[in-house]
């Protein structure tokens, strides 16, 4: 299909009421980068969970210095020190980290937010939990994400005596 000069056009496979008009009709809508706070986390507990639950991410090859995501069409050209590329966990986009300042913020395309909630963020912190106690207590540890009595997930931790 042709498109004219100026013509606005949607991206995305989600959909959205049309604002002109008072009929039903949708059209898709674009994504956008959302930040996401990870609180009480390092930079170097992140680097070792990602790494622990196999996942590939780059870096700046000089330190400090940021990547950026390529994303798509509509939101590309976001900063991060820590990036992981689209398919990684049925990502749509490519999406990492910003550590900046003292604080960890994950940034992604708004459609893979909640994905990302329940297949990364919660078996990240369930790893970051069990190197700390194993760390702390010198005993063998297990800590799995799991869905809690009301559908979030929750880190189950299971400790053995060495």
């Amino acid at each position: 299909m042709p498109y004219s000069r100026g013509q606005s056009i949607a991206l995305g496979s989600r959909s959205a009421p049309l604002a002109s008009g008072g009929e039903s009709r949708h059209h898709p809508v674009v994504s956008q980068y959302v930040e996401a706070e990870v609180a009480g986390v390092t930079v170097e507990e992140l680097a070792r969970a990602l790494a622990e639950l196999g996942l590939n991410f780059q870096t700046s090859p000089r330190s400090g210095a940021t990547l950026m995501l390529e994303g798509c069409l509509e939101s590309a050209g976001r900063p991060v020190h820590l990036r992981l590329d689209a398919g990684v966990l049925d990502t749509a986009e490519d999406f990492g980290f910003l550590t900046d300042t003292g604080r960890i913020r994950l940034v992604c395309g708004d459609v893979d937010r909640g994905l990302l909630a329940t297949r990364l963020l919660a078996p990240m912190h369930a790893k970051i939990v069990e190197a700390r106690i194993r760390a702390t207590h010198h005993v063998s540890v297990t800590a799995s994400a799991e869905a809690s009595e009301i559908g979030d997930p929750a880190i189950v931790v299971r400790v053995t005596e060495d």
